[in-house]
């Protein structure tokens, strides 16, 4: 048994240590494969998520590519609307957030990088 789990300040970055079935860190590496990343990067994900909605906040989901400056110059040359990655029109108020090596739109909870 471990030391009973106390808060902390919400911007301080902290160790927290899980056991799992060998079954569970073979999906999860399936996952990392699958995306390219690292293992810890989708466990911070898995737990970022699970925070979010038990908050209320939208949950985490992969979006389209974000638009480039490529697009964002053809748009207003042809007079087209840019969509940001949840499918609004840019503008819309994205605020980038940073989970491990993902990024995310913390208003919308889309990924945006």
């Amino acid at each position: 048994m471990g030391r009973r789990a106390g808060r902390v300040d919400p911007d301080r970055m902290v160790h927290v240590t899980v056991r799992v079935r060998g079954s569970v860190k073979n999906g999860l590496l399936d996952v990392c494969e699958e995306w390219g990343c690292a293992l810890s990067d989708v466990v911070l994900l898995a737990v970022e998520d699970f925070v979010r909605a038990r908050g209320g906040v939208p949950r985490l989901s992969d979006g389209v590519r974000p638009a480039g400056v490529d697009d964002v110059l053809r748009a207003y040359v042809s007079g087209e609307r840019v969509l940001e990655p949840c499918g609004r029109v840019a503008p819309c108020g994205r605020v980038d957030r940073q989970v491990g090596s993902f990024r995310f739109c913390d208003v919308c909870g889309v990924r945006v990088g």
